[in-house]
C-alpha cells in the first residue's frame, strides 16, 4: 500500500506519544513493503538512517488551536495529487478531514487517541469544533481505530460505531547505562498542560523530604507553564527541562527513582507505558486508561485519586520507603508490559485495517 500520514506534528517524535507510537508503527510497516509517507511539521531531530518514512511538510497557521486541522486541509490537495491507497488521519481534528476525503475518492483510517474536546485548553468554540470532528469522523471515515476499552466504549455508546482497539506498544530496549548521580530523583514526562495535573504532583513533592529532586521534561503553553513555576515556588530541587528526545528519556527514566503521573485525563499514557517497560515504580492516577493498563499486565499499580495531594505524596513516601520491593515488582511488570503491549502485534492489526479500507470498500 501507499500510504498518507496525516495529523503528526513531527516525524520522529518530539512532540506526543501519538508521533512516538507513529515512530514505531511506520517504519515497521515499511519492512513490510508498504510506502509511508508523512505530512507533518518540522521535526528538531534528523531521520534515523532505518527510517525510510518520507517526511513531506504541511504548512499549518501559526496558532496551536488550529495547528493540526490547518495542516490536514493543506495536506489534502497534495495527497489527493498523487495515488496514496488511504490515509491514515491520527487524533480527532485530523480525523475531521475525512469526508473531504472520502468525496476525493481516497480511503480514511481514523486513529481516535484521546477524546481531545474535553481537554482543559478547549473551551466554547473549540470544543464544539472538535465534537464536530468527532461527529464527523464517526459517519465518514471507513474505518476507526481506538487506543483504548474507554474509548472503544464512548464511540460504541454515543454514536453505534464500532471501532477496531489497537494498544499502543513500543519496542523492547535496554536502559540507557548512566553515570552516577549526586541526588536521587522522581521524573514526570510528557506535556505540560492541564489535565496533566503536574501542579498536584508539584503540591505533593514539596512536602518531600530535601533528599530527592523532581525532574519534569516537557513542554506546553507558555502561560500553563509559567502557572508551574510559580507552584513550585522556587524549589531548587524541582527542575523543568524541557523537551527531550528518545535517548534523554530512556536515560531519565534509567536513572529515576519514580515515575508520576498525575493526569486526570489519558487516551492511552504512552509515557507510563515505557516507565513500567523501563522497570520504574510508578505512582498514577485513578482514572480509566492507568487502570485499563495494569489490568491487562495482571499487575497492582499505586493509583491515586485525582488531584488529591496529600495521597500523591504518601504514595511517593512509600515506594522511596520499599525502594527495593518496589523495584522488583517493577521489573516483573516490565516483562508483562514486553509481552502484552507487542509491537509486531500492534503493526500487524494496524496493517490489517489500513488494508481492509484501502481495498474492502467497494
Amino acid at each position: 500500500m501507499r500510504i498518507a500520514v496525516v495529523g503528526l506534528r513531527s516525524f520522529p517524535s518530539t512532540y506526543s506519544g501519538i508521533e512516538r507510537t507513529g515512530e514505531e508503527l511506520y517504519p515497521r510497516l515499511i519492512e513490510r513493503g508498504h510506502q509511508v509517507t508523512v505530512f507533518g511539521g518540522a521535526s528538531s531531530e534528523r531521520p534515523r538512517p532505518h527510517s525510510a518514512v518520507r517526511l513531506l511538510r504541511a504548512p499549518s497557521l501559526p496558532f496551536a488551536r488550529v495547528e493540526t486541522l490547518s495542516r490536514a486541509l493543506a495536506a489534502l490537495p497534495m495527497i489527493t495529487r498523487s495515488r496514496f491507497d488511504v490515509v491514515h488521519l491520527h487524533a480527532v481534528a485530523p480525523a475531521g478531514t475525512a469526508p473531504l476525503f472520502r468525496f476525493a475518492g481516497v480511503p480514511t483510517v481514523a486513529t481516535i487517541h484521546g477524546l481531545d474536546a474535553r481537554r482543559a485548553r478547549w473551551r466554547g468554540a473549540g470544543a464544539a469544533v472538535l465534537r464536530l470532528c468527532e461527529r464527523t469522523a464517526v459517519r465518514y471515515a471507513h474505518r476507526m481505530i481506538v487506543v483504548s476499552r474507554e474509548l472503544r466504549d464512548y464511540f460504541w455508546a454515543t454514536y453505534r460505531r464500532d471501532t477496531t482497539l489497537i494498544y499502543n506498544a513500543i519496542a523492547e530496549c535496554s536502559p540507557a547505562v548512566l553515570p552516577a548521580r549526586p541526588r536521587s530523583y522522581m521524573v514526570f514526562i510528557g506535556r505540560l498542560v492541564p489535565e496533566k495535573r503536574v501542579i498536584d504532583l508539584i503540591g505533593a513533592f514539596r512536602t518531600i523530604p530535601d533528599d530527592l529532586d523532581l525532574v519534569i521534561a516537557g513542554t506546553g503553553p507558555s502561560d500553563h507553564r509559567a502557572e508551574l513555576l510559580h507552584a513550585a515556588g522556587g524549589d531548587r530541587r524541582i527542575r523543568f527541562i524541557g523537551h527531550q528526545g528518545r535517548a534523554a528519556v530512556r536515560s531519565l527514566l534509567a536513572g529515576a527513582v519514580l515515575f508520576a503521573s498525575p493526569s486526570e485525563l489519558e487516551g492511552f499514557p504512552m509515557a507510563v507505558l515505557e516507565a513500567v517497560a523501563a522497570s520504574v515504580p510508578v505512582v498514577v492516577t485513578d482514572i480509566p486508561p492507568h487502570r485499563e493498563l495494569f489490568a491487562a499486565i495482571g499487575g497492582d499499580a499505586a493509583l491515586v485519586p485525582t488531584g488529591d495531594r496529600a495521597e500523591i505524596a504518601a504514595r511517593i513516601r512509600h515506594v522511596l520507603a520499599c525502594a527495593s520491593e518496589e523495584r522488583t515488582a517493577a521489573r516483573v511488570l516490565a516483562a508483562r508490559v514486553v509481552e502484552v503491549f507487542n509491537v509486531t502485534r500492534m503493526v500487524e492489526e494496524t496493517e490489517r485495517v489500513l488494508a481492509d479500507a484501502a481495498w474492502g470498500i467497494a
